[in-house]
Parts: C-alpha cells; structure tokens; sequence
C-alpha cells in the first residue's frame, strides 16, 4: 500500500516502510544505478541521473521495491 505524505512516498510491504523525498540519493537495485529521486508520488519512482557516456540528463521511472537508500556523506564531514 503506498499513498502521499507532505511530500514523501510511503510503502508498507513486509511490515517495512520507504519514505523517498525529492532529491534523496538512491540505488537501482538491479542495476546499482546511483540516481536521484525526483518525484515520489506514485508506486513507480521518478528518478535522474547523468550519464557521462552520453552527456544527458537520464529520466527513468523504478518501481518502489527496487530501489534502496543511499547514505552520502558530506564532504566537509571528511
């Protein structure tokens, strides 16, 4: 079950939560595909990233389940 929340995507399955925001860092689980989300609002997640092959700005929609958070860190942490 999914639905909206102030800007955020929720998703129960297996007694488990997501929560995706605009910008969050994630990855492709199938193909470690590093992007960024971009709009959570749906069970399909709307994500970017660049691809430096090709020079362009890359928009792909992944289904919730296979995405997994990304944790970045700050470099001025480093």
């Amino acid at each position: 079950m999914s639905f909206q929340s102030g800007g955020r995507m929720e998703t129960k399955k297996n007694g488990t939560n997501k929560w995706y925001v605009p910008g969050e860092a994630v990855r492709d689980r199938r193909t470690g595909q590093k992007m960024y989300v971009d709009a959570p609002w749906s069970s399909e997640i709307k994500c970017v990233y660049y691809n430096t092959v090709t020079d362009e700005l890359v928009k792909l929609e992944v289904p919730c389940e296979d995405l997994e958070k990304v944790e970045e860190t700050d470099p001025k942490d480093r």
